[in-house]
């Protein structure tokens, strides 16, 4: 995806591969997900259109392929595909009919097959009936995975509230503009639906798992913020963003490589919290509780986990408080909320 170097651009953005990367590897490397693959599909999308040139038939043709495959291993790369086909219908008229027709060619044999085995032309998974379901409002999955402590994507990447920063100071100098409303587009679609799951946090996981399909476009969006950065800004304001980037990085490099890679107590730290908000309290979860955080964990043998999860191999037996989490009794709740699990840590 030329992370290393920009977007066929000739100006310096060495080290944004090496910052990415360990974006991607907290998730992509602690498991085979479905994310691995879609991940992967919608990089190759993204370079196709962001080649600076219209698509050769072949090309597009290929552009179908992979958002077939994209939708087959996310149903939430709908969001991505729905913005791609109105780009590809405002920009390049002619690469949209190979397009449509390679992803077509695929989908209705596959939804032939499963109708005929399954019973049911998609999967569950795809299913809107899954959104149906009893859940949070929307703008806490919103501000879940935006800005909370425990999955918000600010807080786990901090670097990127400078790519937002520089891209708003020189948004005049964005090119292309196309493809920087695609994403935008793309970025905005794919938060509202995972935000209306009712498991918006995604699970056992670290930080913002759900949001992981969207690192392609956001290393794509960093590239072009960057250009336009090197074009306009002065040498000295140039060295201000460098540094204001790298300077929010290095904490997101240990998170993601550190922790959310190596760290059995980030690890352990999903089954000892209580995700669920209480009836009309719908931040009344612990994850958006600054003590608890997954980015600040306890260390293993010093944390209380809860006696559903058991103790760590080789250390005294449970003890409080987790190292660095405040008194040497544990807080008294203030109440108990309905649901929670015996042994979770007290609020």
């Amino acid at each position: 995806f030329q992370a290393e170097d920009g977007i066929r651009d000739r100006s310096p953005s060495r080290g944004l591969g090496d910052v990415y990367k360990r974006q991607l590897i907290s998730t992509l490397g602690t498991a085979l997900w479905s994310h691995n693959y879609a991940v992967l599909f919608i990089a190759g999308a993204l370079w196709l259109l962001a080649g600076g040139r219209p698509l050769s038939p072949a090309r597009a043709l290929l552009l179908g392929v992979l958002l077939f495959l994209a939708f087959v291993c996310r149903a939430s790369a709908a969001a991505f595909i729905v913005p791609v086909f109105a780009y590809l219908a405002l920009r390049q008229r002619r690469a949209l009919l190979p397009a449509a027709v390679a992803a077509l060619a695929l989908l209705l044999p596959y939804l032939l097959w499963h109708q005929r085995v399954y019973g049911a032309w998609l999967p569950a998974y795809y299913s809107p009936q899954r959104l149906a379901v009893e859940r949070a409002p929307l703008w806490v999955g919103i501000a879940g995975n935006l800005i909370s402590p425990g999955r918000g994507i600010f807080v786990f990447s901090p670097f990127l509230l400078v790519v937002l920063a520089g891209g708003a100071a020189y948004r005049r100098g964005l090119r292309p503009r196309a493809l920087v409303g695609l994403c935008a587009v793309w970025f905005a679609l794919h938060l509202a639906l995972v935000a209306q799951a009712a498991s918006w946090w995604g699970g056992w996981s670290f930080g913002p798992r759900l949001l992981t399909d969207l690192w392609p476009g956001i290393i794509l969006l960093t590239a072009i913020v960057w250009a336009a950065v090197a074009r306009q800004a002065t040498p000295r304001r140039a060295r201000f963003w460098a540094t204001a980037y790298l300077a929010l990085a290095l904490p997101a490099l240990f998170f993601h490589a550190g922790l959310g890679l190596n760290s059995r107590a980030a690890s352990r730290w999903n089954g000892a919290i209580d995700p669920v908000s209480s009836p009309g309290a719908p931040l009344d979860s612990d994850l958006f509780n600054w003590r608890y955080t997954q980015s600040r964990p306890p260390t293993p043998c010093s944390a209380a986990w809860p006696a559903t999860i058991g103790n760590t191999p080789g250390c005294p037996s449970n003890h409080w408080p987790p190292t660095g989490w405040g008194s040497a009794s544990p807080p008294a709740p203030t109440r108990q909320r309905a649901g929670r699990r015996p042994g979770s840590w007290p609020r």
